[in-house]
């Protein structure tokens, strides 16, 4: 069994400087994805084996003025194995492996764990480079916020 979808998403924005809408792409939306299943039944053994998974095509990235994270994803493809036994009439015990290659994105998004992006914005704003080690783990405990931008100081979480 195969699925295929072409998508063509994209979003209309007027320039600043005024003029006819620009069609951009959309964020996290790959013009092509596909799925595939594969199953091969040992009648004998009452086994079935699945091989499952899915593909996308490069798709458009968020990132910052001066960020080293690239624009667009590469290709890649999740990719899984099942396998499943028939013990007795409507019971079935069944294990498998997800993502058997272990794709990660090379790199991770910018402050997950983190939606405010005010400190982010002054960041910019001051132009300083986002770099791997600019946007290592930041965290918050006690109400005070720790991060490695630099300088790399505690502040007040909150306090703009």
């Amino acid at each position: 069994m195969v699925g295929v979808t072409l998508l063509d998403v994209f979003r209309r924005e007027e320039p600043a400087e005024g003029g006819p809408q620009r069609r951009l792409a959309q964020f996290h939306s790959p013009p092509f994805s596909g799925t595939w299943a594969v199953s091969y039944a040992l009648e004998k053994l009452n086994l079935s084996l699945d091989y499952t998974g899915q593909v996308s095509s490069p798709m458009a990235l968020p990132v910052f003025p001066n960020d080293f994270r690239p624009g667009r994803s590469p290709w890649f493809a999740l990719q899984n194995v099942q396998a499943t036994r028939k013990l007795r009439e409507g019971l079935e015990l069944y294990g498998g492996l997800k993502n058997i290659f272990n794709f990660l994105p090379r790199y991770a998004l910018l402050r997950p764990f983190d939606p405010s992006i005010r400190m982010w914005a002054s960041i910019i704003r001051r132009g300083t480079p986002l770099t791997p080690a600019t946007t290592t783990l930041l965290f918050r405990a006690g109400g005070y916020s720790w991060g490695c931008a630099t300088p790399c100081k505690p502040s007040v979480a909150g306090a703009a």
